[in-house]
């Protein structure tokens, strides 16, 4: 009996006096249905932002994207975690980078870029439907735009080669406009 109060004891010191992680706030989320991805058509991806990057990490980001892929996705293993991307698979993709902007037209143009591929998780990897070309990137980098009071999209470069936009200094998707859309009906959830 004195042995187990003892441990009683020892138990309720150890759980009085180790930290307890505090629980993180989502800042912001956004949610749509997924398209034009072979097998995965009709699922939904979310993401769930828990702070959005900082100057000095989209400079380094950026940078590192200047220097090409391996490059940046060396900075991205690096980075702390900003939030998350959810495909119904059985686990989230850690979201490396994550920034927002405005648009000339007033639409919201928001980047977030992973250290996996969207798809990795799964028994066969992610292919974005024909016609759309290919790529083979070790992580994802996904681009949202909604427009004011309304749904947007995304594009990700499953499909489509990154770069970086020099006037938003961020991550970014080439040539958006022709490229396919891989997340229709993009609300802030």
């Amino acid at each position: 009996m004195k042995l187990a109060l003892s441990f009683l004891i020892v138990v309720a010191f150890v759980a009085v006096s180790s930290p307890v992680p505090a629980q993180v706030a989502r800042v912001d989320g956004f949610r749509g249905t997924l398209v034009n991805v072979a097998g995965q058509a009709g699922r939904t991806l979310s993401v769930d932002v828990i702070r959005w990057s900082t100057d000095a990490e989209r400079d380094k980001v950026t940078a590192a994207a200047a220097k090409g892929d391996t490059a940046l996705l060396d900075v991205l293993k690096g980075m702390p975690t900003q939030g998350y991307v959810w495909t119904g698979e059985s686990v989230g993709y850690q979201v490396r980078y994550a920034w927002k902007g405005t648009l000339p037209n007033g639409a919201e143009r928001i980047v977030f870029a992973t250290d996996k591929p969207l798809g990795s998780y799964e028994l066969t990897a992610w292919r974005a439907a024909p016609p759309a070309p290919e790529t083979t990137y070790g992580f994802t980098v996904l681009e949202i735009r909604i427009p004011k009071g309304g749904a947007g999209e995304a594009k990700t470069s499953l499909a489509a080669k990154i770069g970086t936009d020099a006037a938003a200094k961020t991550l970014a998707l080439e040539d958006y406009a022709a490229a396919p859309v891989i997340v229709k009906n993009m609300r802030r959830s």
